[in-house]
């Protein structure tokens, strides 16, 4: 197996609506009945390259993270979409101009400080109590997304609340995929 395949191995084709679909149980569960889940599905989106445990995986950290933000209940909205990034976007400084797949987590929690936003992506850094929190949600988050091309920006509000956006180039159907199995 040559390097790129190696790379690849894992990877597939993922229709993103389908599988915010498939874990919208396990995020109902995860948050309890004070808040409300919802979920706004841009149809016809690109699939994407990569790994769906571990998209899922990133999904439901932030999912985890916007629930201990709203201890008394609130809203949580679970977005996919289509973005277009230009050279050079303050947000998203690495990734080159063009079309991407966007997935956002939104919550109407206490929000963020600057100062906390500006660690938010730095392992072991975290706002939670001593035994609540590794401060590795974030991070983990961070990594997954890089891992398959894209970027995550954070904008935050305190006593507002606050929205993740994870952009994922479009995949390519014409390169080919190594699965192990």
């Amino acid at each position: 197996m040559n390097e790129s395949e190696h790379a690849r191995v894992g990877l597939a084709l993922v229709d993103l609506n389908e599988l915010l679909t498939e874990i919208t149980p396990l995020i109902a569960e995860l948050v309890g009945d004070d808040i409300a889940v919802s979920t706004e599905l841009a149809p016809g989106l690109d699939p994407i390259e990569c790994d769906r445990r571990h998209i899922a995986q990133a999904v439901l950290n932030l999912v985890a993270n916007s629930r201990d933000a709203m201890p008394r209940g609130g809203r949580l909205v679970i977005r996919s979409g289509s973005a277009t990034v230009l050279s050079g976007d303050a947000r998203y400084p690495d990734l080159a101009g063009g079309r991407y797949v966007s997935l956002t987590v939104a919550d109407a929690g206490c929000g963020m400080t600057d100062e906390v936003k500006a660690h938010a992506f730095e392992p072991f850094f975290t706002t939670k109590e001593f035994g609540k929190g590794t401060g590795l949600g974030l991070p983990f988050v961070l990594g997954v997304v890089r891992s398959f091309g894209g970027d995550v920006a954070i904008e935050s509000t305190v006593g507002v609340g606050t929205t993740v956006e994870m952009l994922f180039p479009p995949g390519d159907a014409d390169i080919p995929i190594v699965v192990l199995g």
